[in-house]
């Protein structure tokens, strides 16, 4: 975390620089500089990914759980990753509260609905659902998409893994998003997994204590 933060500064100056240079070199070069344009923004991905995964694991210390409305949290998750050619239906009863702390339920929700309109969002609607379940509140984003392979659904909240290397470097992905996920949910004292559907599509599954 440290490291990334020192290094946030000097990449955004690097970018910027670049970005003067591309707009003044000449055409013989232009393909070189945009070949570092390309993997300086790779690295500036990685390291806000770095800061946002060093944040949620030192939150965790002093977090303080509460009783929550959950439908306005994650409506601001839909919102905020929504894009224009992308479905997203939310099926959610208003009444429903969870005990969470709400800044690292939405930072779980946002980056497990980006995922889902990043990889799948062409494939058809995104579903979000929230339904009780006993004593527990069950959260399920699901997509029409391929999924992963099976062997590697296991491995998906690890810390750096992509099950996919190619597509992730193309998009600005490290492998963080649902490491992250993973440290926000269970320092509200919750569960996440994964699974692939039939016969195609994917959902992540959160569940969170009731307040009831």
């Amino acid at each position: 975390g440290d490291v990334a933060h020192e290094l946030s500064s000097p990449v955004a100056r690097i970018q910027i620089g670049l970005g003067i240079l591309e707009r003044s070199v000449g055409a013989n070069n232009r393909k070189q500089v945009s070949d570092v344009v390309e993997d300086v923004t790779h690295m500036s991905n990685l390291v806000n990914e770095l800061l946002s995964f060093s944040r949620a694991e030192m939150d965790t210390a002093k977090v303080m759980l509460k009783t929550i409305e959950l439908h306005p949290v994650l409506q601001r998750a839909v919102q905020r990753e929504n894009m224009p050619t992308t479905e997203i239906i939310t099926k959610i009863d208003p009444k429903i509260r969870v005990i969470a702390d709400p800044e690292l339920l939405a930072r779980a929700l946002a980056n497990i609905i980006r995922n889902a309109v990043k990889y799948a969002g062409d494939a058809g609607p995104i579903h979000v659902l929230a339904k009780k379940e006993g004593d527990n509140i069950e959260i399920k984003v699901k997509d029409s998409g391929p999924g992963v392979p099976d062997d590697l659904v296991k491995h998906l909240f690890e810390p750096f893994f992509r099950p996919e290397p190619s597509r992730d470097r193309c998009s600005g992905g490290v492998g963080l998003g649902l490491a992250i996920v993973k440290t926000c949910i269970e320092t509200c004292k919750g569960t996440v997994s994964a699974q692939n559907l039939k016969p195609k599509g994917f959902a992540v599954t959160i569940t969170l204590m009731s307040d009831t």
